[in-house]
């Protein structure tokens, strides 16, 4: 049996990186999942489009070797676990799977 360990946020900004990923997991749950007046999509649509812009005004760190590279984030493996688009528990890209690990080279999900 495999031994069950959660991985933590490496860093208090890797956390607050998490906190937003669940945020938007949720908000597109609930977009699939209820009648919205049109007034409120118009709105949200609004609101996240404009921060789109904003946040295209900062640097680009694509991959876990940029932001690795970048020294502010932590090491490479770290920041696997937080940005791959399969796993990662701060890209709202990634689905809910659970992965365990046997050994060094051997895991599963």
């Amino acid at each position: 049996m495999a031994k069950t360990t959660e991985l933590h946020p490496h860093t208090p900004y890797w956390q607050k990186r998490r906190l937003l990923a669940e945020n938007l997991k949720a908000l597109q749950l609930l977009l699939l999942s209820r009648e919205i007046p049109e007034e409120y999509l118009d709105r949200l649509n609004s609101l996240l489009t404009e921060n789109n812009r904003q946040l295209d005004n900062y640097p680009v760190l694509a991959g876990k070797k940029a932001w690795g590279e970048s020294g502010r984030y932590g090491d490479e493996d770290p920041i696997a676990c937080e940005v791959s688009p399969l796993i990662g528990k701060s890209s709202a890209l990634s689905p809910p799977l659970r992965i365990w690990l046997h050994d060094k080279n051997t895991a599963e999900a």
